[in-house]
């Protein structure tokens, strides 16, 4: 068999690098080969990852940090926030005012406003007209490449819609009241899928 270039030799994995993918690949290999020395065939299935870029986080707020049900911030949300500024992600939140708010704009501003978790953020833009006016104003502002905003959201209509069609990395937090609002072929398949914030340090 013929060799591979750039060839990442790793135990228990060997990883290919090809266009920023991780490629699905299997090798079979006898004898000396990317610098190991094999005592027989080998077969190694490989996953396909897109691998992730991250300079920037923008974070929903209604029911992906904070719960619209109980207006009190998810327990794990101040946690996940001090874990992201301590890796030095740029951090902006969005959020969108709709009838499933269960506050006013105003209302809504002011829960981001005094809450523990603003200080985590560069930028705050609220509405209840369009999200993805916000969402373009808060990119502009960061001033950061789309491909390496991070857009984390509860819905798939929202968030996610806006990322995928855009070129950013998007993670759905498929938690709470829109859990069942299943990814579609316009809204796009999200780059992650999460349950909980903590899983977001397995991810970025």
């Amino acid at each position: 068999m013929g060799r591979f270039e750039k060839v990442i030799a790793t135990s228990p994995s060997l990883l290919v690098w090809q266009s920023k993918l991780l490629i699905e690949v299997s090798i079979y290999e006898c004898g000396r080969t990317f610098g190991l020395i094999l005592k027989g065939p080998i077969f190694v299935p490989l996953r396909l990852h897109a691998i992730m870029t991250i300079k920037a986080i923008i974070f929903d707020w209604g029911r992906t940090l904070f719960d619209s049900t109980t207006k009190k911030e998810f327990t794990d949300a101040d946690d996940i926030l001090a874990w992201c500024k301590d890796r030095g992600y740029r951090m902006a939140c969005a959020s969108l005012v709709s009838v499933h708010a269960n506050a006013t704009l105003e209302e809504r501003r002011h829960q981001i406003e005094n809450s523990p978790l603003r200080g985590y953020f560069e930028f705050v833009e609220v509405t209840d007209q369009d999200k993805d006016m916000i969402l373009d104003s808060l990119v502009a502002k960061l001033a950061v490449p789309r491909n390496e905003i991070a857009i984390i959201d509860d819905r798939t209509l929202r968030g996610i819609r806006y990322g995928n069609k855009r070129g950013h990395p998007t993670i759905w937090f498929q938690n709470g009241k829109f859990a069942d609002e299943i990814p579609t072929d316009d809204t796009g398949v999200p780059t992650h899928t999460i349950h909980s914030l903590g899983e977001l340090k397995s991810i970025l």
